[in-house]
């Protein structure tokens, strides 16, 4: 009875999800000013509004979208496409879009990973920085450009630990190493971690009072 209710709550999550997406591409392919001063054409910063969507929500909804390997594989099957689809409404080659899906698809893995940490406190402190990486970064990239003394890039050691940063700087790259270092070792880890709990689970009722020979 609980897999079928987490089953829909993943459902309805991912929709949601996508129904953000779908309206973020929207907005810049009718060509909605977000601003006064929102720069022209409007529509070539749909890539950048599609990759904060996708990158700040997935972390917010945290375990809500991606709580195992099977929620993971329904959102990249949903989000790569809108991600080559604002690829393209940019005025961009498709080709620039590969970067961007390898460094979100391992982003999105490292957040399904969290979720699926089951020591509760743990999964919520990972998950919250994880939140504060993929909005945070941003943010606090905004107002060094608009208050700070020294402007900081863009693309430079914030790409690296943010989920958001690391997928805009990833645009043209077919192979985003930088963005794609910490995602991956994130990763490793996990896979790791998993095989020594699995390895080291502890015997059931049934295999210790089972016969030797299997009888």
């Amino acid at each position: 009875m609980n897999d079928s209710r987490d089953q829909i709550a993943s459902f309805v999550a991912w929709l949601a999800w996508m129904a953000a997406q779908v309206g973020a591409l929207a907005v810049f392919a009718f060509r909605v000013p977000l601003s006064a001063r929102f720069p022209e054409p409007i529509e070539d910063a749909a890539l950048v509004g599609v990759l904060v969507t996708q990158s700040v929500l997935a972390a917010a909804m945290g375990r809500g979208l991606l709580r195992d390997w099977r929620t993971y594989a329904f959102a990249i099957s949903g989000g790569v496409p809108i991600a080559i689809l604002a690829t393209l409404l940019s005025g961009r080659p498709a080709g620039e879009s590969v970067g961007v899906v390898v460094v979100l698809s391992l982003w999105l893995g490292v957040m399904a990973a969290a979720g699926a940490v089951r020591v509760d406190a743990v999964r919520a402190a990972g998950q919250a920085v994880l939140l504060l990486l993929t909005a945070g970064a941003p943010v606090m990239l905004y107002f060094a450009h608009e208050f700070g003394r020294r402007p900081v890039a863009a693309d430079g050691v914030i790409a690296v630990v943010s989920p958001t940063l690391g997928a805009i700087a990833a645009a043209g790259k077919s192979f985003p190493l930088k963005s794609m270092v910490l995602p991956a070792a994130l990763l490793l880890l996990a896979g790791v971690l998993a095989l020594v709990r699995r390895r080291s689970k502890p015997a059931t009722l049934a295999t210790l009072t089972q016969a030797p020979g299997g009888k």
